[in-house]
């Protein structure tokens, strides 16, 4: 019941001003945190991940992403749709993002500007269960029990030279506030940059720090991935503030069937006598 409870406290507490999601393989769903991605690096690209959080601890987030994006090198430009649902506690929301990017061919270098319209649904479900009773359930009058849709606007860039690359983003721009709810989407800013090292004729090294914020905290995450034969992968990655780490682990197939799980460890832990491990699996179609 403790975990229960300290969830929907969360929940409510975010519940005011929602940050974004957070992946461990981000460039999986990448588009929809920078829609400068889209269609950027690959023909056809689609995806879907799912990610399970502080396995153990009731009413903690799921999160479902997929995606589909494409290049239209006629203009050089990139579309693309994806979905996401959320749910943590009492909280849930559902997006549709509506991708388009512009591609600048510079000289031995790259840059993509992107857009999304985002169509967001939250819904709040402030049922409550009496612990070890056979009480169905009541509302709690103190959490809205109601649902609402807006507008999200999101914006960035990605600029690529060479072997390294790095992209700057914002989403949730305009920053929607929901009436019915008490609640509204906070601002975000993404940034990345990322080098990729040849090894040897077999083996690749790509290299990331990932700095996130909401203008009130920030989080950074570093990563390191080894490809083998430009199919098998294996990655290690460290929250710098939030102090997890995990590993990555998958393969390219062929070249077009992608498949991986991450897992990582927070050490820092919230919740007294659990284990906040997290789970994340990923299917993606990729042609070059």
């Amino acid at each position: 019941m403790k975990r229960i409870f300290l969830i929907s406290c969360l929940g409510s507490f975010f519940g005011f001003t929602q940050t974004e999601l957070q992946f461990d393989m981000y460039w999986n769903n990448y588009t929809m945190f920078n829609p400068a991605n889209t269609g950027f690096e690959y023909k056809y690209f689609g995806s879907a991940i799912y990610r399970s959080q502080w396995t153990g601890v009731e009413g903690a987030p799921n999160n479902i992403s997929a995606l589909y994006s494409t290049k239209v090198n006629k203009i050089n430009s990139g579309v693309g749709i994806g979905y996401m649902f959320d749910k943590i506690g009492f909280n849930n929301s559902s997006r549709l993002y509506f991708n388009y990017a512009y591609h600048f061919n510079l000289d031995n270098s790259q840059l993509s500007i992107g857009t999304a319209l985002v169509v967001n649904r939250i819904k709040f479900e402030g049922l409550w269960n009496a612990p070890q009773t056979g009480t169905t359930g009541s509302l709690d009058p103190n959490i809205p029990n109601d649902y609402q849709t807006k507008l999200n606007f999101n914006f960035g860039f990605i600029y690529k030279a060479g072997n390294i690359d790095f992209g700057l983003s914002a989403t949730q721009i305009n920053q929607p506030y929901y009436e019915k709810l008490n609640f509204s989407n906070q601002r975000n800013y993404f940034g990345y940059v990322a080098y990729n090292f040849t090894l040897t004729s077999n083996l690749s090294l790509r290299t990331m720090l990932n700095v996130k914020t909401d203008q009130v905290a920030m989080a950074a995450d570093l990563y390191t991935l080894f490809t083998l034969k430009k199919k098998y992968w294996v990655g290690l990655m460290y929250g710098i503030a939030s102090k997890y780490t995990g590993i990555q682990v998958g393969a390219d197939l062929k070249e077009k069937i992608r498949i991986g799980y991450s897992l990582n460890v927070n050490f820092l832990s919230t919740f007294p006598n659990t284990n906040q491990i997290t789970h994340e699996i990923v299917f993606a179609y990729l042609l070059k």
